[in-house]
Parts: structure tokens; C-alpha cells; sequence
């Protein structure tokens, strides 16, 4: 179900205004998505919530199915249009930010084989459970900043425990969602390995944080909604 995601009063950027069966065209001719030459929009509901911190970053966005007409343009975490018509308006899945943590931590793991030392061994305390202090968040953090410095290329391991580490939930969607999208860019500019399956592996993390939360209890409002959610499904 492809979507687009919008504020609460329908509008995009440069107040572009959509609801039921709005259209529009991109007339620009900028090549790449995020120009006047496309549209912006995404695959999915939850592939919207994922990657919108690195889109419009919309504070509570309102999705909406749409029809997209003529050429389209594939990216990691989004896609674009040259016409796009909202058709109705539908919920978004919540997503808690110990998912998102999660999604970034298996997305590294699966991307990324030279982790910065300790590091991987972090990421294996904070997805059983064991260890999600910030404190081992911020010294896996630190470390793989240092390998950052030497090497771009340790960027992923470095978001992703940025995303651990940080205070708000607006920050931790923030560096999840780049921590993948450096993650398969990477990969995909490379041509050396085929990508993980992003999507697949948020949806893995989704259900693993679902069975954890039943099993030690939700201690705040975004676990609650987010089981409640689950479990309507």
C-alpha cells in the first residue's frame, strides 16, 4: 500500500495541499527524489513511520493511500512520482523507539563487517535484553565515533548507537532511520553485496519487541499503544 505522508492539515512542503482524490504534478526538472522534479512518497505505512525523520520529519504526519501516475523513482527508504492523487486517509503503525533501535542494530549486523571493537558485543547485550543501560549506549557510541573519524564507512555502527544513546524519541528515529539508510546505500552504491532486506528486518524487530514487552511489561504510554496496536492485528 503506497502512501503519502502529510501534516495534520494536509499540506506538504510550501503548503501543497492534499485529502480525498487531490492531484498534483511534479513540473520541475530535477533529477534526483528530493527536488522539484518528483514526488515524494512511500511503499508502505510502516516503511513511512520508518524513514519519515529523514524526509519531511513531519511531528504527527497523516498518511494517505494515493494512485501515482507515469514514471516513478526507487530509493532507499522512499520512492517519488511524477503525479500522485491522495485518496483516502489511513492509519500509520507505531513503531517504539527500543524497535527502531533494534531494526538499526540488525540492519548493521547484517551490512556491516568491521565493527569497531566491543561494539558488536553491546549490540548482542541490548537485543537479548540483557544490557540497554545508556550508559554501554553511550561507550559503544563513543567508540565507534572514534572509528568514524578513521573511516566513513563505520558510519551505520556509530548511528546506530547514537539511536541507543539518545535522551528523546525524536532523536532515536532520527539516527535509526539513517543508521539503515547509510547502511544499504552503502551496499547498494558498492555493488560488492546485495543490501539486506531492509523492510524485513524492521518487521523482525517489530515482533521481537512485542514478545519482550509481553514478557517483561510496558513501563510507558508509546509500549502500551504500541502492544495494544499489535494486538487488534
Amino acid at each position: 500500500m503506497r502512501v503519502k505522508l502529510t501534516n495534520q492539515a494536509g499540506q506538504t512542503y510550501g503548503g501543497t495541499q492534499w485529502g480525498p482524490d487531490v492531484t498534483h504534478t511534479a513540473t520541475g526538472g530535477g533529477l534526483s527524489l528530493c527536488s522539484d522534479g518528483w514526488i515524494h512518497c512511500y511503499r508502505s505505512p510502516l516503511e513511512a513511520v520508518l524513514f519519515n525523520p529523514m524526509g519531511a520529519d513531519f511531528a504527527n504526519p497523516r498518511a494517505w493511500t494515493i494512485r501515482t501516475h507515469g514514471p516513478t523513482f526507487s530509493d532507499v527508504g522512499k520512492m517519488g512520482a511524477k503525479t500522485v492523487t491522495t485518496l483516502r486517509e489511513v492509519p500509520l503503525p507505531v513503531v517504539t523507539s527500543n524497535a527502531r533501535i533494534r531494526w538499526s542494530i540488525l540492519v548493521c549486523l547484517a551490512a556491516q563487517d568491521d565493527l569497531p571493537g566491543g561494539w558488536e558485543a553491546w549490540a548482542d547485550a541490548w537485543l537479548s535484553g540483557d544490557d540497554r543501560s545508556l550508559a554501554s549506549a553511550r561507550a559503544a557510541r563513543n567508540v565507534a565515533y572514534l572509528a568514524y573519524r578513521k573511516d566513513i564507512g563505520a558510519r551505520t555502527s556509530f548511528y546506530t548507537a547514537a539511536a541507543a544513546a539518545a535522551l528523546s524519541r525524536t532523536l532515536c528515529a532520527g539516527y535509526a532511520a539513517a543508521a539503515v539508510y547509510v547502511a544499504v546505500r552503502q551496499l547498494v552504491d558498492s555493488q560488492t553485496e546485495p543490501p539486506p532486506d531492509f523492510m524485513r528486518l524492521a518487521r523482525q524487530a517489530i515482533r521481537a519487541e512485542v514478545r519482550l514487552g509481553v514478557k517483561g511489561g510496558c513501563r510507558d504510554a508509546e509500549c502500551a499503544k504500541y502492544l495494544t496496536q499489535q494486538r487488534q492485528k
